[in-house]
């Protein structure tokens, strides 16, 4: 492991700190992570970029260099010089991406607004708030904690990383104009303020701040490239796409005091207290022992990654684990960990090793399936029962046709359409396979014409006509997880107020929208069925992995030869063109993704590393386009960087979300075809 006991710690890696100490020896240690920054994500996943660059259009600003110590010293002297600048107009110069360093410590700050009496850190965030009040519960700041008679305001836990990051840089300014505040020209009582910049859900956009008003710059650095954007309108934007926040310093002022940390080495310790436990640790280089930190939270650690030989994962819990590890009990809990490590060693510790008094009803099966050698798939009792069966999977006649239908939506922070609001579901695509009726052979399956739009700002009506046109009039739909169901509610309230003009067919469109979700006149029969719900009620097997995740029950499914030869190449299915020819899992099949698309994430390596362990063991899988999250990620780039008029793009596209489609087709038949012949433990649940 390289020695970087004397790097500066990172506000990153100070947030990871608090979460758990272990998390930031892995980060000095250099070990990859999967979130860890990088410029080309933070603008695809986060809208991060996109957002500061719209905000530096309304308030124009210096921006800083990239680098450690060189951009601490250009940071200084623009400080230093708006400073007197601010005197001379006599009203804040707002600095962009300002570095500071002191006491082992170093911040990158979104926004520094500098002026001779404070200085404003500002975070800008793509995170929504309905407005700009921080006392309104809606903002997703602060909920309601009761005890007794006696109810709180409290921080609500997916909000303090935010909040912890900008007391951090807040705290950390102040120290360090301690030691600078004559070099740059102010008093050493000058405040220093927080403040944050976030997404406004009602916003709107209009032709100056959509989407495709942004451009991007690769520049190359040390930690690897660095995507900056810039704006390409004209003038000043009047945007209410973007909110100042208010009450930030008070919700800072009470991190500030208390940090919530996850971490036993911090408890009880404000944020500079923090920083200074955190840094004897890291000089000393005497970590707390990990075997102390276990649990549930390691499931979704960012360290949790596929490189071999540099896991964090692997060093808490050990490279030699069981494969049926105690984390892969679905919804395991502290106390359960807790029970379990007492019993075994943290490698041998196997999700059939919790004790049986422990055990919730919806772990039972996951843990029966464990008691006998080798470990035995269990299939529910109320789905062995045929009436059941016919219940829960057909809608209607049996001579009805059914469906496998699978979405792709985008949603973005910035929209991509004028009149678009932040963060809206835009489906720009759909796959389904289809079968004359519920018993019929899987050799009469056919695809779908499906639909796909690449290049259009608003997809959503196009949709619409394209599933109403290739579902029909009856036959029931099957997806996995509530997914589709929510995308058809947001695009019904998007026809009944459209900013485009409502079309013509809009009242035909919203009650096919009905029919499908069982809403207004189809009140209860609504067509779709969440192939998921049926899947957990009807069996478990050891090699989900104590997942319902399409991607971990498919390779059952796929196990069976009956099923796998209508899907093999040569299969013979007409009007059907998929063919997937890896024995062990048809997403392996996939073709690999644009190598431009790969290379401005860094390669493949970088690739690999942000796949997380749980859901990625192997190393294929960042290869392709496999999951929506992805799917996402590539909608994005070829919006932003164009590449949707080339055929291997749109395959892509069309190869993935086509096998989620026949995936759930594969899973309807093993559970139609094959679990019934499952044999269920001795021991009922």
């Amino acid at each position: 492991m390289p020695d970087t006991n004397h790097a500066p710690i990172t506000k990153s890696q100070f947030k990871l700190g608090l979460d758990c100490i272990q998390k930031l020896r892995h980060a000095r240690n250099g070990l990859p992570q999967a979130t860890q920054e990088n410029g080309m994500l933070r603008l695809l996943a986060e809208g991060g970029g996109a957002i500061e660059a719209l905000w530096r259009q309304k308030e124009p600003g210096w921006v800083g260099p990239v680098g450690h110590a060189p951009a601490a010293l250009a940071s200084l002297d623009a400080i230093r010089s708006a400073v007197e600048l601010s005197r001379q107009r006599g009203q804040p110069v707002p600095l962009y991406e300002v570095t500071i360093m002191h006491g082992g410590f170093l911040a990158r700050i979104d926004l520094l607004r500098v002026s001779e009496s404070t200085f404003e850190v500002v975070e800008l965030k793509a995170i929504s708030v309905v407005d700009s009040n921080s006392a309104n519960e809606e903002n997703k700041f602060l909920g309601s904690e009761s005890k007794g008679d006696v109810s709180t305001r409290t921080i609500l836990s997916e909000r303090i990383p935010y909040l912890q990051d900008l007391a951090f840089q807040t705290v950390l300014m102040r120290q360090w104009l301690m030691n600078h505040c004559h070099a740059v020209g102010v008093g050493p009582a000058i405040e220093v303020m927080p403040g944050m910049i976030l997404v406004n859900k009602g916003g709107r956009s209009c032709s100056e701040d959509s989407l495709g008003s942004f451009k991007t710059t690769h520049i190359p650095s040390h930690r690897g490239p660095r995507t900056q954007v810039s704006y390409v309108g004209q003038g000043f934007v009047n945007t209410d796409l973007l909110v100042e926040m208010k009450g930030i310093p008070e919700l800072i002022g009470r991190i500030e005091g208390d940090p919530l940390s996850n971490d036993a080495a911090f408890k009880g310790l404000g944020i500079a207290g923090c920083m200074e436990q955190m840094a004897k640790i890291v000089q000393s280089g005497q970590w707390p022992d990990a075997s102390k930190r276990l649990g549930p939270a390691c499931k979704k650690c960012e360290f949790r990654t596929c490189a071999a030989g540099q896991s964090g994962f692997d060093e808490c819990w050990g490279a030699g684990r069981a494969t049926l590890h105690i984390l892969t009990l679905p919804r395991v809990n502290p106390k359960q960990v807790e029970a379990t490590l007492a019993l075994a060693t943290r490698e041998t510790a196997s999700a059939g090793d919790v004790p049986e008094a422990m055990l919730t009803a919806s772990q039972r099966a996951a843990w029966e399936s464990l008691q006998t050698d080798p470990p035995a798939p269990i299939v529910a009792a109320a789905f062995r029962d045929p009436n059941h069966r016919h219940h829960v999977m057909r809608r209607g006649d049996s001579s009805s046709p059914c469906y496998f239908l699978d979405f792709e939506c985008a949603m973005y922070p910035i929209p991509q359409r004028v009149g678009g609001r932040p963060y809206e579901k835009v489906p720009f695509q759909f796959e389904a396979h289809r079968l004359p009726s519920f018993d019929a052979d899987l050799g009469r399956r056919e695809r779908l014409e499906g639909f796909l739009d690449l290049t259009s700002a608003d997809p959503r009506v196009g949709f619409l006509r394209a599933l109403r046109r290739q579902m029909g009039d009856s036959g029931v739909i099957y997806h996995w997880h509530s997914y589709e169901r929510d995308v058809l509610r947001d695009l019904k309230s998007g026809l009944r107020c459209s900013d485009a003009g409502v079309p013509a067919d809009a009242p035909a469109l919203i009650e096919f929208i009905d029919s499908l979700i069982g809403e207004g006149s189809h009140a209860g029969s609504g067509r779709l069925c969440d192939l998921l719900k049926i899947a957990e009620d009807a069996f478990y097997h050891p090699a989900m992995l104590g997942s319902y995740s399409i991607k971990k029950v498919l390779p059952v499914a796929w196990a069976e030869s009956a099923i796998r030869a209508h899907f093999c190449p040569g299969h013979g299915c007409a009007g059907d063109p998929d063919s997937y020819a890896d024995a062990g899992d048809p997403y392996k099949s996939l073709p690999p993704l644009s190598s431009s698309f790969i290379d401005s994430l860094g390669g493949m390596h970088r690739l690999r590393d942000l796949e997380h362990a749980a859901e990625a063991s192997s190393p294929w899988l960042p290869v392709a386009l496999k999951d929506g999250g992805m799917a996402m990620l590539f909608y994005h780039y070829v919006r932003m960087f164009g590449g949707a008029d080339r055929q291997e793009i749109r395959e892509q596209f069309r190869n993935y979300c086509g096998l989620d489609s026949a995936a759930m087709l594969m899973v309807f038949r093993y559970m139609t075809d094959f679990v019934p012949k499952f044999k269920p433990s001795t021991t009922a649940f």
